[in-house]
């Protein structure tokens, strides 16, 4: 805790900003999800998601911070949403139930071993070099998503208007 002054308060109110973001994504994605086709709105989310967490390695005042982690929160429930949908509904039902079991056990191993990697590599890095890195490394994976969603949205649309 180097930046903002190593103030808890102000470590918990951009904390905090990614959960209340979150909140109001969650109440705005359930009118947008029904006006906007879901692959496109999980692509654009996901590059609004990103790009709001860019904001965090931006050397500001602590509001900006807060800025960032609230659209981040905001766009990942905007991701979230028609994202889960999808794969959920891409999933044959016969093993929908042990797929989505097994991906839920994934996250919690997968969610304590990227802790403790983190806890490592602020040990012994430069908060903003490991701050770059897990910004880099997600922004990868989202724009793996991105292209990988435009690619299918635009092969639909193309087998939508080829001819039969």
């Amino acid at each position: 805790m180097t930046s903002y002054h190593a103030n808890a308060r102000i470590y918990g109110w951009v904390l905090g900003a990614f959960g209340g973001g979150a909140l109001v994504g969650a109440l705005a994605s359930m009118s947008i999800v029904r006006r906007v086709e879901a692959l496109l709105l999980g692509a654009c989310a996901f590059c609004f998601e990103m790009a709001s967490l860019w904001i965090l390695a931006v050397p500001a005042p602590w509001e900006i911070a807060f800025t960032g982690m609230a659209l981040a929160g905001f766009f990942t429930s905007i991701v979230n949403a028609p994202v889960h949908a999808l794969i959920t509904l891409r999933i044959p039902r016969e093993i929908r139930t042990q797929a989505l079991a097994s991906f839920g056990v994934f996250q919690c191993i997968g969610s304590p071993i990227g802790l403790v990697l983190a806890g490592w590599a602020l040990a012994r890095y430069d908060t903003h070099g490991v701050l770059a890195v897990v910004l880099a490394l997600d922004t990868g994976a989202a724009a793996t998503f991105v292209i990988a969603a435009l690619s299918e949205r635009a092969s639909l649309r193309a087998a939508l208007d080829s001819p039969t």
